[in-house]
């Protein structure tokens, strides 16, 4: 839930600041340029709406397109930048921190059921030795 809220309020601020920004060279709202891959950086084609933003924001999470998009924001709007690496920050590497909780969660949980399991076994082990050396005693 954090993480669609960071998501959300990053995606309002990058199209208030990078896609609604028409000064860009290759800025075009129009459907034709937006399907265009050869021309350059289209900033709408990005940031021009909160879907779109949201859907670039998920995709700069992963990492997958941190260069392609980065890259030209940089290079025209430097203090945009700094917005997207925190973003990165806490998004990228915090989820990544809840899937490594959770594998070690699971580690730990498999663990303590190998142990239970490992007591339980010796546990009966020790019944059939005890069971052995009754029945033993008994026959005397």
């Amino acid at each position: 839930i954090f993480v669609g809220f960071v998501v959300y309020v990053a995606a309002i601020l990058c199209v208030e600041l990078v896609g609604s920004n028409s000064s860009y060279p290759s800025y075009s709202s129009r459907v034709e340029d937006l399907v265009s891959t050869t021309s350059g950086f289209n900033n709408f084609q990005y940031f021009g709406t909160l879907i779109r933003s949201m859907f670039t924001l998920l995709s700069l999470i992963t990492l997958s397109e941190w260069s392609t998009i980065t890259r030209p924001i940089a290079e025209h709007q430097p203090g945009v930048l700094i917005i997207l690496v925190i973003f990165a920050m806490l998004t990228a590497y915090g989820v990544m921190n809840v899937l490594v909780g959770v594998m070690v969660e699971h580690a730990l949980r498999a663990n303590a059921d190998f142990v239970e399991l490992k007591a339980a076994k010796h546990k009966e082990t020790q019944m059939k030795i005890i069971d052995k050396l009754a029945s033993t005693l008994a026959d005397h």
